[in-house]
């Protein structure tokens, strides 16, 4: 005889049991498993109202486990087309018209597959700042105002700062407000001695962008010299850093306790950070004499150390 159980939701375990006529005593088969695994196909943040042209998105499947696989099809013209990892970023279409997402996640024998239907549109690009500025209040405290306008999804501003216009560095966190126009206010209380930029990005929860212009300001200290080194002391390299960029004609010179010359280090003109390697001096205290036209113009302590 023969059995076929109906479709089991969960793993079932099965055993036969039989006795001839006139027998008290069963006689029982070997156990037999029916493993069921829980395969789910659910694709986590993949429903954007509208779908923008030329916009990437990420595509994320829900986590099955060790050993399970995902495979994606972004249908047509999806670039990427295939995908084969938990999640995709970014995913774009260049094209405008009906566009068809698949996931299907497997683990041993078994899968599952989830799809959904998107229209791509050619989405407006509007900007997201009205407003922005950077002031100098003190030597030590910059004030960056701006304004945003309104914004459908959740999203973040990251505060960023630059010595030279071009690498910035993160700086600050704020949580925006959607959906309204908005003024914003953050303070820098360590801010750049000399030259420098900010700007702000807005990055909102499906991987959006955009920022603003960078803002030059600079902070003068008269009390103060144009040149630091850090770290100071130091034992291999250490960096000199100019608060307003270097004029025509500038170098570093380095004499040790006794007066003796031990390295000079030219200096482009427009410069404003360099690396120097002090690795084979010998451990003391120097004075760097920073020299423009040929002329003197300050000195400043380094510290060699082991």
């Amino acid at each position: 005889p023969e059995y076929q159980p109906n479709n089991l939701k969960k793993t079932t375990y099965y055993l036969r049991c039989v006795r001839r006529a006139g027998c008290t005593d069963y006689l029982e088969s070997n156990i037999v498993t029916i493993t069921v695994i829980d395969v789910d196909a659910t694709i986590l943040n993949g429903y954007f109202d509208p779908l923008c042209v030329d916009k990437g998105y990420i595509f994320q499947a829900k986590s099955n486990g060790q050993g399970a696989t995902y495979f994606w099809t972004f249908e047509p013209d999806g670039i990427p087309a295939i995908a084969t990892s938990q999640i995709v970023h970014p995913v774009k279409w260049p094209t405008a018209g009906p566009k068809t997402v698949t996931l299907t996640v497997t683990l041993g024998t078994c899968a599952e597959t989830t799809e959904i239907n998107y229209i791509a549109d050619v989405c407006a690009c509007k900007p997201a700042f009205l407003d922005f500025d950077a002031v100098v209040v003190n030597d030590s405290l910059v004030e960056l105002k701006w304004m945003a306008d309104k914004w459908e999804k959740d999203h973040v501003f990251l505060v960023e700062r630059s010595l030279d216009g071009l690498s910035f560095e993160y700086i600050s966190t704020v949580t925006g407000v959607k959906e309204q126009v908005k003024h914003y206010l953050i303070q820098d209380t360590n801010p750049y001695k000399g030259e420098s930029f900010y700007r702000v990005r807005l990055v909102d929860m499906v991987g959006n962008e955009d920022k603003t212009q960078a803002v030059r300001v600079s902070i003068l200290d008269p009390n103060s010299l144009n040149l630091e080194f850090f770290p100071n002391p130091a034992s291999q390299t250490f960096w000199a850093r100019f608060h307003e960029p270097a004029g025509s004609g500038t170098e570093i010179q380095f004499y040790d306790i006794v007066g003796k010359l031990i390295y000079v280090q030219p200096v482009d003109v427009g410069e404003r950070t360099l690396e120097i390697n002090c690795t084979n001096w010998m451990d003391g205290t120097y004075l760097a004499y920073v020299f423009q036209e040929g002329k003197r113009a300050y000195a400043l302590k380094f510290i060699k150390v082991r």
